[in-house]
């Protein structure tokens, strides 16, 4: 309950539920016994416990989201969440795609990515990946992903990074939206994407940069800003239409999902609401436990850890 409300909206509906106020019952017991319950169930959800059916291809989706900070000096900090799971677990009705098993992990913690990493691993593990299993990560070009994901590369067969369509696709959108935009430089605009979408990347790279000298100083800005954003992730560029063609996932909106459902639904309900990062990544422990279909097999180990760690 306390992952998933506020810990005073938690206190309201025990309090509801017991039809009577008890004091064990009261929001800062809620928010000690989720911090206990929810470090005894990182320290499980990092043990290397290998799946018995091995994985020939594994999927990581990896995107983060930013939370309110409580200290005023700071305006907010990001918790990065991941999502693992096996190609065919994707299971399709209609225009819309279900992934019917996978393992979601989480953390807010400023510990040079050190706990995502284990998290990230672990869950690969658990799905499945060993020495004969090719990984593909998608992100949306942020180092902290690709850095946080890379460890994987050390227990796999080939790990392949690949920029999201998405993502790229956004940022073209959001220029060609503007309506100081001539027709001629939408349409080379235009050109420039699906340039990329075809794998074309060294010239439509070139073509961008061209233009950036044939247009105002306003527009040129936000077209520089896309050519540094490809630039930076030029080796994760991939033939994005071959992909679509052979069935192979080429965006990570997947993970936008994860992240909107692990980390915004709750940090993020209310404008006023604010965390430290060990308080935010306890409530993310919990949810993503959940989320993974995971909570019912663990919780009682976790609480009974939490119980003898506080005894």
């Amino acid at each position: 309950m306390g992952s998933a409300f506020s810990f005073y909206k938690s206190e309201c509906q025990l309090t509801n539920l017991c039809q009577t106020k008890r004091e064990i019952n009261n929001h800062q017991r809620i928010k000690s016994t989720v911090n206990k319950v929810a470090e005894a169930l990182f320290d499980l959800s990092v043990q290397n416990i290998s799946s018995k059916k091995e994985a020939l291809s594994l999927i990581v989706q990896i995107d983060g989201g930013h939370i309110k900070d409580k200290s005023v000096e700071k305006r907010s900090f990001e918790a990065l969440s991941a999502k693992i799971y096996r190609p065919e677990a994707v299971v399709k009705k209609g225009n819309r795609s279900r992934i019917k098993e996978k393992i979601c992990v989480a953390s807010a913690k400023k510990d040079s990515l050190k706990s995502i990493k284990k998290l990230v691993e672990s869950a690969a593990k658990r799905q499945g990946m060993t020495q004969k299993t090719h990984v593909t990560v998608l992100a949306d070009g942020a180092k902290n992903c690709w850095q946080a994901t890379h460890i994987l590369s050390n227990g796999c067969k080939k790990i392949e990074f690949i920029l999201d369509w998405f993502h790229i696709a956004k940022k073209f959108q959001l220029i060609l939206n503007l309506s100081a935009l001539d027709e001629r430089i939408k349409d080379e605009i235009e050109r420039i994407k699906w340039g990329i979408w075809h794998g074309k990347h060294e010239k439509a790279l070139s073509n961008l940069a061209e233009l950036t000298d044939d247009v105002s100083a306003e527009i040129s800005s936000k077209l520089k800003a896309i050519l540094v954003y490809l630039k930076q992730n030029k080796e994760k560029l991939c033939h994005y239409a071959e992909r679509a063609r052979q069935g192979l996932l080429f965006t990570s909106h997947v993970a936008e999902s994860t992240v909107e459902h692990l980390i915004n639904e709750r940090h993020k309900r209310k404008q006023k609401m604010q965390w430290t990062r060990e308080s935010a990544h306890n409530v993310l422990q919990i949810r993503a436990a959940i989320a993974s279909n995971e909570w019912q097999k663990n919780w009682e180990a976790a609480v009974e850890k939490s119980i003898q760690k506080a005894a």
